[in-house]
């Protein structure tokens, strides 16, 4: 079997820019006056990748959220349970396409990235947000000594998921269409 080479090239590409832009959001809201750690940010840029990635990129992202979330929860979170950052950047790294096939089933949300209504991108980031507060809430409790208050956890990383991630597709939208004017000029 012959591997089509611009199959490889693609996933090394769209990966390692996943990975770059991961970090770099992780970089800015560590660096952000209300960063705190156990409730999270209430500006968290990095949710705005677990929307574009599986609207755009789709599954060949996968490697490239997982090693920005384990990186993440290294370095920068300085994470010391290896348990807890794998079970956090799988549900990082998954998050947005489990969110992507409930709205398919229910028919909400269409895969035609050029003709979708903003409203529907901000019903699919408030969805990715919520299942990502719960989620990373279940395993923060389940991996943890510390006593969370689930309601405060919960809402804090919902706040911040859903405004990082509407800032951060809002980002992403005007620096595509800026891209397509000056390379079509």
């Amino acid at each position: 079997m012959i591997l089509n080479t611009n199959l490889i090239i693609k996933f090394l590409i769209v990966n390692f820019l996943v990975l770059l832009l991961f970090l770099f959001a992780y970089f800015i809201v560590t660096n952000l006056p209300n960063f705190a750690k156990p409730y999270g940010s209430l500006v968290f840029l990095p949710n705005a990748l677990r929307v574009i990635c599986p609207l755009i990129f789709g599954l060949i992202s996968i490697p490239g959220l997982f090693l920005g979330h384990v990186l993440a929860g290294i370095y920068l979170f300085q994470i010391n349970s290896s348990e807890l950052i794998f079970l956090l950047s799988i549900e990082g790294s998954l998050v947005g396409f489990f969110a992507l096939y409930i709205l398919k089933i229910f028919k909400i949300l269409e895969l035609n990235f050029k003709n979708i209504k903003f409203e529907k991108i901000l019903f699919f980031v408030f969805l990715v947000s919520l299942l990502h507060a719960i989620f990373a809430f279940l395993i923060f409790d389940y991996n943890s000594n510390e006593s969370f208050h689930s309601l405060k956890f919960i809402f804090s990383y919902f706040v911040g998921d859903f405004v990082g991630g509407t800032l951060g597709f809002y980002l992403f939208l005007k620096g595509y269409k800026y891209f397509n004017m000056i390379t079509n000029h």
